[in-house]
């Protein structure tokens, strides 16, 4: 299943978020899959994107996926 549906009406795409089990948080897939879809939308000369949740979303979107971030290094002692 895409994490990204893309529409164009007229000159007015739209692009939705479709990944519910995460809260659309934004993965590295995601946002590859958006971008492309940007793309695709200047390509096809759209005038203006909606960037939206899928229908019935509580949350738009739960930020950055954190399980892609880089481990964490040890802080020091001196910093809390």
């Amino acid at each position: 299943m895409p994490m990204i549906l893309s529409h164009l009406d007229g000159f007015v795409g739209t692009v939705t978020m479709n990944h519910p089990e995460h809260r659309n948080a934004l993965s590295d897939q995601m946002i590859s899959e958006m971008f492309d879809a940007f793309e695709e939308m200047r390509d096809r000369k759209a005038r203006v994107i909606v960037l939206r949740a899928h229908d019935g979303a509580k949350v738009w979107s739960a930020g950055h996926d954190v399980n892609e971030l880089p481990n964490a290094r040890p802080r020091s002692p001196g910093l809390r």
